[in-house]
């Protein structure tokens, strides 16, 4: 089994929240994953151009929620295509 450092457990405790963030904040529907990634993308290319690490990294994580929920997303749809109602 793999050791994590102390701080990839702190970086993945940040995705999860932010994960459980996003639930709260907006939906999520299937015509607008791309644009919601693309705009956290967006984001992280203005935070390298400025220079900001912090929000950088701020950015980074809500990226990286953004890449879970949709792949949470596209396992629940492959899930429901094998299991009918």
């Amino acid at each position: 089994m793999f050791n994590y450092t102390d701080e990839q457990i702190t970086i993945m405790n940040e995705i999860i929240e932010e994960r459980k963030y996003q639930d709260e904040r907006h939906d999520f529907p299937h015509h607008f994953r791309m644009a919601i990634l693309a705009e956290e993308v967006g984001e992280v290319a203005c935070a390298l151009q400025d220079g900001h690490e912090k929000y950088l990294i701020d950015e980074l994580i809500q990226v990286a929620a953004v890449c879970v929920r949709w792949i949470e997303h596209i396992r629940a749809d492959i899930q429901d295509e094998h299991d009918p109602i």
